[in-house]
């Protein structure tokens, strides 16, 4: 196929073919997709009618794993296939088979998002003489992308699981161009590539007892001795940069957490000082269907003496379920790794080595906001805790229907800056569990939660209100701050700012207690604090009321039909 006719493809409209078929199979079947794309691949190969599934399968000239997939979903069904190949136009199938990764759509198992695979695909720039290997290719949509980009190149894909395989290899049966995709455990591969992409398996870890991994072992002899465990992001990095030629570049798709988390720092110096980290791109979060989780790009090379960092956060047309990049998306990320901008700079190893080797895209972009009367919030603070971490089997066993003088405090029990006033009973709190409570006019904030919530405590003098372990205890100076004036201070745009810029995370961004700490806050005189407090209260005051009143007015409302019938 010639990359004009596959762009075609790509913009065939297959909903109603993909749609009526898996609902026709699922009454035959439980899973449905494996039948619809080996359909999809029948008629896309046909270029007659087959009465039968075996008069197809002697004429198929094809791996023996597509044949094997084609005869265990198809057979008993070959009415179907007929029915669909007089309904449909061949191109139709066609997309289906390239474009359409339905197949399992469950944690690792969908495909790479195709715009995120065009993205990886500018930035890898793939010549024709170049060697690519897609590590991790689930059902080999990057390389379906790659080839639109070029179909001279040489295409390498590999897969763990057999089904996502025989879906790859059904794609490049198709190209018909230099494709070899294989079930094979990524970290037994030893060529090198001119040119590497990756989208491994997200959150898992591998430890000091699964000894067979060679690469666990490189790390643990060549980076680190103490190492007895490592994020999953850092061991195929390493694995991916000892298979990249000396000239060659590499996209990898990391979990955010993987850039500054503690456990991987060793992981990232030698990273690092050998200059293997080329440029991370944070990206917007919901690009994956199977997963809300932020993710970055990652490009890996040799011989550099500087990161590029990119926040490309904001860089996304939003959707329904799905974030997507636009093509315009994709050229100002490009753009941003050319230049220097607000949100994409380069910075020296050097001074990453001075970060203690964090990569988060947020530590180097940080926005200088001004702050008049600006100090260190850590320097009002007169103390400062987490909530209890109690588990929730244990909560269960001290709560209570009737009301008490005890309550437990949760994150959600925090909306507009205000808690709620139906908070959960509880039957006592033991003397060990009475430091994690809350004081009146303690401060409140989230450790994590997108955005970060913050609250003054009004707790009654016959009142305990026992607070979990998602949130932070603050205690104030108040010879120095007023409470209700640092709150004000949260809600306005350069707080909320403060606290953005400062959380980091994966689907949920979180606040280190450090981070906490080391914010600027202003601290005017206290006079003028004092001022400002009034001011906010009198506000919340208003905004509680209003609510009362939006809630009376939905509860009147629901009444009104059966109010009527009752006369």
């Amino acid at each position: 196929m010639q990359k004009e006719y596959l762009r075609q493809l790509k913009e065939e409209y297959t909903e109603k073919a993909m749609s009526d078929m898996e609902n026709e199979f699922r009454q035959r079947m439980s899973e449905p997709h494996s039948a619809v794309y080996a359909t999809a691949y029948v008629i896309s190969k046909s270029n007659k009618i087959y009465n039968s599934l075996y008069d197809f399968l002697s004429d198929c000239n094809a791996d023996k794993c597509i044949l094997d997939f084609v005869k265990d979903n198809l057979e008993g069904n070959w009415d179907l296939v007929m029915k669909y190949q007089s309904k449909f136009s061949k191109q139709v199938f066609e997309s289906i088979v390239l474009y359409n990764d339905c197949y399992e759509l469950k944690s690792y198992s969908d495909g790479t998002p195709f715009q995120l695979s065009k993205l990886a695909c500018k930035i890898l720039d793939i010549a024709d003489t170049d060697s690519v290997a897609d590590y991790c290719t689930r059902q080999g949509s990057f390389i379906v992308q790659a080839v639109t980009h070029n179909d001279k190149a040489y295409y390498y894909g590999n897969d763990g699981n057999t089904s996502r395989i025989c879906i790859a290899l059904m794609k490049a049966d198709l190209l018909e161009k230099n494709i070899t995709f294989e079930e094979k455990d990524t970290f037994s591969i030893e060529k090198k590539y001119d040119k590497i992409f990756s989208s491994y398996p997200f959150a898992e870890r591998f430890n000091e007892n699964r000894n067979n991994n060679e690469v666990f072992q490189f790390i643990k002899q060549s980076i680190s001795k103490d190492k007895k465990t490592v994020s999953t992001d850092w061991l195929f990095n390493t694995m991916i940069i000892n298979t990249l030629k000396e000239t060659g570049k590499a996209v990898v798709v990391v979990t955010p957490g993987s850039l500054f988390n503690n456990s991987d720092t060793d992981v990232r110096k030698y990273f690092i000082e050998n200059g293997y980290i080329e440029s991370v791109i944070a990206l917007p979060s919901r690009l994956f269907e199977s997963t809300a989780s932020r993710t970055c790009l990652m490009v890996l090379s040799h011989g550099n003496s500087a990161v590029k960092f990119v926040d490309a956060r904001g860089c996304y047309v939003s959707g329904r379920r799905q974030n997507e990049l636009s093509d315009k998306d994709i050229a100002d990320i490009m753009k941003m790794l050319e230049e220097t901008t607000d949100i994409s700079k380069e910075i020296s190893n050097d001074a990453v080595r001075e970060k203690c080797y964090s990569l988060d895209v947020s530590e180097y972009l940080k926005k200088e906001l001004s702050i008049k009367d600006g100090i260190t919030f850590g320097t009002i603070i007169k103390s400062v805790r987490r909530g209890t971490q109690m588990k929730a089997s244990e909560i269960d066993s001290i709560s209570s229907n009737e009301p008490t003088p005890y309550r437990y405090l949760t994150l959600t029990d925090i909306n507009d800056g205000i808690i709620n006033d139906s908070l959960a009973y509880l039957t006592n709190i033991s003397e060990r569990l009475e430091k994690y409570c809350v004081n009146d006019r303690n401060i409140i904030i989230s450790k994590c939660g997108a955005p970060i919530k913050v609250a003054v405590a009004e707790i009654k003098s016959w009142e305990e209100v026992l607070a979990n372990s998602n949130l932070y205890i603050i205690e104030l100076d108040e010879e120095k701050a007023n409470p209700y004036f640092i709150k004000a201070f949260f809600e306005s745009e350069t707080g909320k700012a403060q606290l953005n810029v400062s959380s980091a995370g994966l689907a949920v961004t979180t606040i280190s207690l450090e981070t906490l700490k080391n914010l600027t806050v202003p601290c005017p005189p206290i006079e003028i604090q004092n001022e400002i407090a009034e001011q906010y209260i009198q506000a919340k005051y208003e905004l509680e009321k209003a609510k009362y009143t939006v809630e009376t007015i939905k509860e009147n409302i629901s009444c009104i039909y059966d109010n009527y019938y009752r006369r």
